[in-house]
Formats: structure tokens, sequence, C-alpha cells
């Protein structure tokens, strides 16, 4: 980059005389000659302290002492980085932009001109550029070549040879050239620099270049000068400056000029820091735990010197500048580089260093994760040295799916062919952190923006960047005989005991939660209990030989109780078995443990004590979002075999299977035909693929409108689309419904039928003529209406027909029916209400009997059996007057008995999910009579929903006066079925069998060897406590290891007791285990001829 370009200067003035100089002047001569010296300009940048040179032709020419740039020459700048001390005068000299008092004050303007001005310290003031000033090489008598002292002494004053004072514009010394006699000039050429006209003594001029003036370009010099100030004898000033150096690859050559500037800020923010070049973040730690054919990773920076001390790395590059090109400001947020993710390398072996990991015979990146935000692929643009262009270099593509800090390595990146990992051979790994900025997009053609992107590890906490190795094997013989209960990442099952949501995590109920959920009498549990691996937030085994048996407890902690976008946010975990035996307020404290992060950061925390990784990540819905974030869905049957479940994939356009209305289709305003069938929401078209498009929430549904009429062809449709979930002003309800606001739900369909569901039967035939029952002494009926039709029993008989009368007229004797099924809200645990519908014109697709028995007819939409799940509007709102937990649809009835629009909004403001369905023409459905379901089947909608208050006992969860967490989420799990067992000395007896020689027969060579003068096999599966012993086959012992730690084998180098080589042959191999038994083993090895090549 630029500061490969860049020289830098120190000069110390030293009065070595015994007079004392005053009116000193110290002046840089520069004779730049930028190719072909006959064709330069010069100017100066006045703010930055800045005399430049560049090309005044477009093409720099070839000539007899230089063969010239060509197209697009360089720029080249001197920055008086530090100049000599200004004479004391016992005041702190201002820096200001009021003119007059830096005149009077003896103070400066602008920053770039000079070093303590303004800054609280008395005296310390020195100076930067006071004058610039050109001059040619010739003989010229006023602006030639300076031939007496007096002279070199005038140009440093800004005098001419003549005398004469430089003047502002032309070429400053003629009248002719456009030069203002009566306006000295301290800044030749300085352009539009010096807006307080600090060079003029005030006055106002316009901006002066050599192109303004249009001056001959010629073989210039130019002087910058800085004085006067005094040197008394045996004093000494020393002087700093740098030289920068850019070229443009496109433009005139003031492009070049202006990537000059950029380089100067870059050399001066060095300067202002020392030189010292801005690190990435620091390495992390690693800890390498080994299983069988598996090592686990730990990625940890709780280190107090490491510069990313709990990923909170930020640092100011001070080669960004503080403004753009264009002038706007940048602050420091902009100028820093801030900690973006982690690189993990399985490197060939441990000599390799961080300076190798681009190197794939080397180095191969096997792990990555990153911070969850929008930076993805980071590219640094590395100067290729052939093309002398800057090339862009892929450095890290993340995945934005958040830090991870566990990483599970089964593979062998270098392996051919199979590539599990070999136990008892060594793998070696390097972790670097990387920080990322990217102030501005890098522009090529002008070299501007941000060109190195990514800022990796330079260091760890301590020392250097470590070489980590591991080596696979069997833990059962450790710790007196270990039974490893879990594998990596398996999830321990959570019981929710208060709050709802689950941020981005998949959840299922356990069996026997959602059997006591159905058996409740209000749709709630006080506790419920999920799946391990499928809880509300994320709770696994990260160390499978480290989980002690233990009850915990888990509570998010909300700012007063409120947990909004989570900023303020934090967890905190009790192993509530060890704080129960604590003895000490130490014990105490070891057994609480409180997240290293806010929840608003997407981040796993490793608890490596207990063997646990935890990660609670809030999902915030920003102000304008419409959708809640599909995680995923699924349709599963129990007998695959048979799938009677089908449903009606939702279509594009202005036609009838166009059902799911996501996305940004509009009608044509002049035809209402087509602007019945807008899309609401949901641009990006998510809800259109769930289930294939055979499931949605209610508010990006389609639906009836009647009298439609289509101006673009006079038609008038009595009503459209036909088959559509709803009706049209029943679907406009986003003050209380969008696709945000719907919920993670489990619909499953049985024939057990003490799991149906009681449940409203709705009318989907818009057509009052062909509705039953849809005119009378009730009013006319509407498509939404509940069905003109007495309640039916579980086998849809009325009570009239001889059905259950207690099932018939439940709730309400008409237009009730069962769902032969039930859903369930898995984000709060409860049980929900339902409703489903049926076209009672389609008979002959089982419209018109009270049961859902959808048919096989997509033609009619298999009779219009949609299906409606409500979610529970009282916990979301906080009021009694909003849908509750399942009460046999006695809610819904209130609403739809003698409906209203009002009534019949309350109603569907709060539902959550529709379903199409068909019945499979191959797999057909059971009759009433076998309980409909061929099958036991369960669709899946899941969303990720932030997490909340709840409770099961109170609607306003402002009552806190009986909440254990103010109703925010407190969990309990225990680890009982994932717990680590250790000293199960039947392991022991069983592991004997195990105890191994490798490699056996031992041809010369091992896998475990490291160089040429290495012999080594391994005596493996081990316990901690064991008498090796080794016998040749005339009974003589050769060699004895005692050994007492906790490695699992003994490196056996193939020598005697005397530190002799064995000879070739069999060998005998004891392993005496105390208390347990004995293994006996033969060995056989042909040794290879002592390598003496080194010798």
């Amino acid at each position: 980059d630029e500061v490969n370009n860049m020289t830098f200067h120190n000069y110390v003035l030293i009065n070595q005389g015994t007079q004392t100089l005053a009116n000193t002047y110290f002046g840089v001569w520069v004779d730049a000659d930028v190719g072909t010296a006959t064709d330069d300009y010069v100017g100066c940048d006045v703010q930055r302290g800045l005399g430049y040179s560049y090309n005044g032709d477009a093409v720099d020419e070839p000539s007899s002492s230089s063969q010239g740039y060509g197209e697009n020459p360089p720029a080249v700048g001197i920055d008086f980085f530090e100049g000599p001390y200004q004479d004391a005068d016992s005041i702190d000299n201002p820096l200001t932009t009021n003119f007059s008092n830096a005149v009077d004050s003896l103070g400066i303007p602008y920053e770039g001109i000079g070093i303590g001005y303004g800054d609280g310290v008395v005296d310390n003031e020195r100076f930067g550029m006071r004058r610039f000033v050109y001059y040619n090489n010739s003989g010229n008598q006023i602006n030639g070549e300076p031939s007496t002292p007096l002279h070199f002494y005038n140009y440093m004053n800004g005098i001419w040879k003549n005398g004469q004072k430089m003047a502002y514009g032309g070429d400053g010394v003629s009248a002719a050239t456009g030069a203002n006699l009566d306006i000295e000039a301290d800044y030749m050429f300085p352009g539009d620099t010096d807006p307080f006209n600090w060079g003029t003594g005030g006055t106002n001029v316009e901006p002066w270049t050599e192109v303004t003036s249009g001056n001959p370009p010629a073989d210039r010099r130019f002087i910058q000068a800085a004085g006067p100030f005094t040197l008394e004898p045996g004093d000494y000033n020393n002087i700093t400056m740098g030289v920068v150096w850019a070229r443009a690859t496109a433009g005139d050559p003031e492009e070049s000029v202006k990537l000059m500037r950029i380089a100067d800020d870059k050399a001066q923010a060095l300067f202002d820091n020392c030189f010292e070049i801005v690190s990435g973040p620091d390495a992390p730690d690693v800890t390498v735990q080994e299983l069988e054919n598996e090592l686990i990773l730990y990625l940890t920076n709780d280190n107090p010197l490491s510069n990313n001390f709990n990923e909170a790395y930020t640092a100011i590059d001070p080669g960004i500048p503080k403004e753009t090109p264009n002038g706007e400001p940048l602050g420091d947020a902009n100028r820093s580089y801030v900690f973006e993710g982690y690189q993990i390398y399985q490197l060939a072996d441990a000599t390799i260093g961080p300076a190798d990991l681009n190197d794939i015979e080397k180095a191969r990146l096997i792990f990555q994760c990153d911070v969850a935000n929008d930076i993805d692929v980071v590219v640094n643009y590395v100067q290729d040295t052939e093309m002398g262009l800057p090339v862009p270099t892929l450095m890290a593509n993340g995945d934005n799916e958040g830090v991870s800090h566990s990483f599970q390595v089964t593979k062998d990146a270098f392996a051919q062919g199979d590539n599990a990992l070999i136990n008892h051979k060594t793998y070696y790994f390097m972790a670097l952190a990387y920080g990322y900025n990217n102030y501005e997009e890098y522009d090529a053609n002008t070299g501007s923006g941000q060109d190195v992107q990514y800022k990796a590890s330079r260091k760890a906490a301590v020392g250097s960047i470590r070489v980590y190795s591991g080596t696979p094997h069997k833990p059962t013989p450790e710790s007196g005989g270990l039974i490893q209960s879990a594998a990596y990442g398996d999830g321990v099952a959570l019981t929710r005991l208060e709050g709802q949501g689950n941020g981005l995590n998949d959840v299922a109920l356990t069996l026997e939660s959602e059997e006591a959920l159905l058996a409740s009498g209000n749709g709630k549990l006080a506790e419920v209990t999920y799946e391990g691996g499928f809880g509300p937030v994320s709770v696994r085994v990260v160390d499978p030989l480290s989980v002690p048996n233990a009850q915990f407890e888990l509570r998010i902690l909300g700012e007063a109780g409120d947990l909004d976008e989570g900023e303020d946010v934090e967890w905190v975990l009790t192993n509530t078995t060890m704080l129960d035996t604590a003895m000490t307020s130490s014990d105490s404290s070891k057994a609480i443990v409180t997240s290293d992060r806010t929840i608003d950061i997407l981040n796993e925390q490793l608890i490596l004590r207990w063997g646990l990784g935890v990660t609670v990540h809030q999902q915030v819905y920003p102000s304008g979002t419409d959708i809640a974030t599909p995680l995923n869905s699924s349709i599963t049957f129990s007998n695959a075999q048979e799938p009677w479940l089908l449903g009606l994939p939702d279509g594009e356009g202005f036609t009838e299977d166009n059902w799911i209305r996501s996305g940004t289709q509009e009608g044509d305003d002049e035809s209402a035909y087509e602007l019945v069938y807008n899309d609401l929401m949901d641009e990006d078209e998510v809800y259109e693929g769930f289930l294939g498009g055979t499931w949605a929430p209610y508010s990006v549904v389609s639906y009836t409108e009647s009298d439609v009429e289509d101006p673009a062809t006079g038609t008038t449709y009595e009503f459209t689309p036909l088959y559509a979930p709803t009706r049209g002003n029943l679907i406009r309800l986003q003050q209380w419904n969008t696709p945000k606001s719907t919920t993670s739900v489990d619909v499953v369909f049985t024939k057990d039928r003490d799991k149906w569901t009681r449940c409203p039967v709705l009318e989907m035939q818009p057509n009052t003529v062909l509705a039953e029952n849809a005119t009378g002494a009730s009013g006319s009926l509407e498509k939404m209406n509940l069905r003109r039709h007495a309640s039916v029993d579980k086998y849809g008989l009325t009570a009239a027909e001889g059905g259950n009368a207690g099932e018939a007229n439940l709730t309400n004797n008409v237009g009730m029916g069962w769902f032969p099924g039930y859903a369930i809200d898995l984000t709060t645990g409860e049980r929900l209400n339902m409703a489903f519908g049926e076209d009672s014109w389609l008979s002959a697709d089982n419209g018109k009997d009270m049961i859902w028995n959808p048919s096989p007819n997509a033609k009619y939409s298999g009779g219009q059996h949609w299906i409606y799940v409500f979610k529970n509007g009282q916990a979301a709102s906080g009021t009694q007057n909003r849908m509750p937990a399942y009460d046999k649809g006695a809610f819904l009835m209130e609403q739809l008995v003698d409906p209203n629009i009002s009534s019949e909004r309350r109603a569907f403001r709060d539902c959550a999910w529709v379903g199409s369905a068909l019945s499979n023409r191959d797999f057909p459905m059971l009759s009433v009579e076998e309980g409909l379901i061929p099958n036991e089947t369960r669709v899946s909608l899941r969303v990720a929903r932030p997490y909340d208050k709840y409770s099961t006992v109170v609607v306003d969860t402002d009552n806190v006066d009986n909440a254990e967490n103010n109703w925010d989420p407190l969990y309990t799990f225990e680890t009982v079925d994932v717990a680590t067992r250790v000293n199960e000395v039947t392991v022991l007896e069983d592991m004997l069998e195990e105890i191994n020689v490798v490699p056996n027969p031992y041809y010369a060579y091992s896998q475990y060897e490291t160089n040429k003068l290495d012999n080594r096999v391994k005596i493996v599966n081990l316990p901690e406590i064991c008498t090796v012993r080794i016998y040749n086959l005339s009974g003589t012992l050769i060699r004895t290891y005692d050994k007492a730690d906790p490695l699992t084998y003994v490196d056996w180098d193939l020598k005697n007791e005397a530190n002799v080589p064995i000879a070739g042959g069999v060998y005998i191999i004891h392993v005496d285990v105390p208390g347990v038994g004995q293994a006996i083993r033969k060995w056989f090895g042909v040794m290879r001829p002592v390598d003496l090549d080194n010798f």
C-alpha cells in the first residue's frame, strides 16, 4: 500500500559556533524531476503542510535523462511532520481560525502546519511549513537558480533574487502572467487549501495553481521553509519530514495529486502514532479435548492482557484519514477496526507459522465463524508487483451465523482417501481472530477507500501465535474408568417455568409434556419440557468428558424485567446442586455463571468446567419489519409410505391458485379485478415456501370480494376469487395481525378422538344463493360465518341424529364440529384454538357434513376444508378481550354466533396460520367411524420469536406478585442423561482387551516419528495408573514404564533401559493395572539402519 512508497527523514541542526544565530530558517530543497525533468509543475497543500511536484503533461515523455512514466504519471510530496522549535515566549501559542488572534499571538490556523499549538503546554510549539516557493532550473535573474547566500536566504523568506516579494497568482513574478503584485504570497500554488488566507495576510483570493495560471511546465525546484527561530551556541533543533508518492491509473495528472494527499494523510497518521502499525485482534487461546477419532477445539479470550478480551477488540487505524476525499468527516467508529470473527486452520506439522497459512500445502482452513451482521465477504486489495495493480484477494467469507467457540474436528484436511481422524495420530491447529473495517469502498481507479478490510492476529495475548496439537484416542481409560454419556452438540431437555420465545431455535415438546397439555383443562401447563436440542434457548454439550450430574436453573434477566432488544439483558446459569451443597461464599459464586455478552449479540458462551455451551440470542424485529424470520417447516407421517395429506400449492398471477399473497405484485389501477390479487406484504415471498406453499400466515392469504368489475373487459365477477381462505373485510388487520406476529406451531392429525379439537366450522361458500341455509330468519349468510348447521359429535352426528349430545352440543349447538387433531404453540407451550372451513355447495367434495374430510379434487380446493390456527392473543396483548389458549372454541363462538364486522375481526385478528388441504387419491382418508386419519401426521411450522414475558396464571404480566423471574424466561434442566461417569472399574476391566501396541508389526517406520533419528511406537488405551514391562522372547526384561498420568498411552522409543536401540524381532509387552487385571501383547518389529546423513 501507500506505506511502501514512503520514506521518512530526520535532520539534526546544531549550532557548533560561538555566535547566536537569530532569524534562522530551515529549508527543504527539492528537485523532484517527476520522470522527465522539463515538464513538471509544483504546488502545496497549506492545511497539510505539504509541498509537491507533479507532471505538467498528461503523458510524461522520455528524455535523454529519463525513460519517462508515460501515461498517468505520479506525484511526489514532502510533508513537514516536525519542524524546528519556535522561539520561547512563555505562552501557549494558539491553534485558532481567528486570523487576527493567530497573527498577534504567533499561532497558526491549521493543525497541519505546526505541532504543540493550543495544546495547553507552554513553549512546545514547533514550526511546520511557513513558506512554499518554487524556482526554475534556469539562469533567470528573478526566479532562476540561486547563486549567492542572500538568494538562498531570500528564497526561504519568500523573496525573489531581485529583492521583489513573491506575488500571488500567475508565475508569482510578473503581472503579465496574472500575478497580483499587491498581494504577497507565503505559499505558492496552494489551490483551495488556504481557506483562511493565512498565506496572503488575510486577503481574500481565488484558488491558484499552475494549471489555473496556464504556466508552461518546466524543470521546477521547490523549497519548504520554516522559521524564523533562534539557535544559541551549542543548541540543536531536530526536523522530521516524510516523502510520499502516489500514481493514479486514470485521469489527468491532478488525479495523482489527490492520491498523494491520501498517502500523506496516512504518513502523517503514522508519524502521529509513533509509526506503530495497528494490530489485529489477538489470537484466541485454544483448548483441545481428545475423544475417539475426534477432537474438540475450544476458543477463549478471557485473558485481560488481550486486546480482544471478551471479543471487545476495537482499534483506531491512524492510517485511515479523518475525512473522505469529498471532505466528509470520519469519526472514530469509521476509522476503527472491530472484532469480526475467527478462522481455524489445520497445519501440516508443528513447524508451520502464521506466515505459511496461505500455502495450501502447509495449512488449510477448516472452520470460520463471524459476528451475525451484514458483513460476509471480506477482501483486501493486494498490490501485484508484476501488473502494478491492486488485486482483490478474498480473506474471509462469513456466514453471519454468530460467533462459535467450540468446533468438532472429525476429518483430516490433509488426508488422501478416507479422511476420518486416526486414533493416536497427532494433528496440529492454529486459530486467528480478525478485525474488519471498511470506512469507504475501495476504488481501484482512484486508490481511495479501504484496501485492507481484513486485519488478522499478529500475536496472542501473551507471546506469539501458538500451534496447538491434539491426539484422538479412546477416553474410556481415563479418570479411573470413564463412561461418555453424550456426544458433542447433544442438547439437554429444558423445562420452561416462565416466559416465552425461541430466538432462532427450533423447538419441540417432549411427548410427555404434549400428552399432559392435551389432558389439561385450559390448554396450559405450569411447566413444559422440550426435547433435548429443541429448547427455546441452546444449552448443549461441548465437552462430553466434563458434564456433571447436576440440576441447573437458567434465567434471562431483563432491565427492570423488560427484555426489549436485549441490549441490557443478561442470562444467569446456576448449578443448583452445587449451590445447595456450597460451604462457603466462594463455593456459592462458583455455582453461578453470568453471561459475558448481552443477549442482543449472537454468541455461544462456553462453561468448560461443566462441559456446556449456552447460546441465548434475542430475536429483534426493527420497526418496519413485516415478517417473522422463518426457520423451517415440515410434514411428518408416522407411516412415511402412506402420505395421505396434500395441500394446494400457491400459484402466481391473477389466478385462483394464487392464495398466498406474499410479494410486491400490484394489479392495474384501472382493473378492479386485478387489484383483488394485490400482494400485501412479505415482499421477499418467504412465506410462499412453507411446506411447498400449502401453509401460510393468515395475514398474507387471499380473500374473496363480491361484485368485482373489470373495467378492461366490462366483466363483473360476482365473487372473486371463489376459493380463498377468507373474505376482504377480514384480511386487513395489520394493526393486530401481520406475518411478524405469527408463532411456531405444530398441527397434529390423529385418529385418537380424545385429542380432537372442538372448533367452529366456517362457511366457505360466498354466494348466499348456493350456501346451505344461507337465508332465513337469522339473515343472510356471508363467507366466514358459522355454518348454519346443527353442531356434530366426533362421529359427525347431531344430537337429533342420535349422536353424543355432550359432544355435539359442547360450547354451542350450532356451527361446531371436531377437528381430528390439535395445535400447539411451541413458544408458549399452549394448546391453541382452531377452526376449519367447508363449502356447503360442494357436497360432492364433502363440503356439507360438518366434518374435516377434504376431497382430492384440486379444482374445487378439496371442498375448501381450510384449517385455521389461532394464537393466544391474551398473552400477546395482556388483555382479556382477545383470543385465549384452547377453550373448546368458546371465545370464537362468542364472536361468531351473532356476527358483525367488529366481532369477526376480534376473532380473526389472532388467526396465526392457515393450511390448505387435499386428500391423496392414492392414500384415501378413513371414514369418520374409523377415525378419518390413516396415520398420525404432524405439520411443523417454525419462526423466530423474541423472548418475552409469559405467565400461565395471569394475563397482565405487569403483575409480577407471584413471579419468580418477572415472568421473563426461566428454565430448569438436569444433566443426568448426559453426565460423564468416572471411576467405573468395570470399564477398566473391559478396556484390558483394548490395550494395544501400534503399529504392529512395525516395519522400520511409524507415523508417530518426527525425524530420521526418531524410532517410536505407542502402547495405547492405558489407564492412568499401570506398569508396562517389555520382555524379549528369552524372558529378559528390556524396558519398564511406571505410568501415573492422565495420558492414555506410552511412547516406546525402541530402546532398552540402557538407552541402546533394540534388535528386530518379537517382544512381549505386559501391562499390569493394579486392582483391575493384566494384559499381555506380542509385538514384532523390524529396525531400520541408523541414518548417518547428518554426521
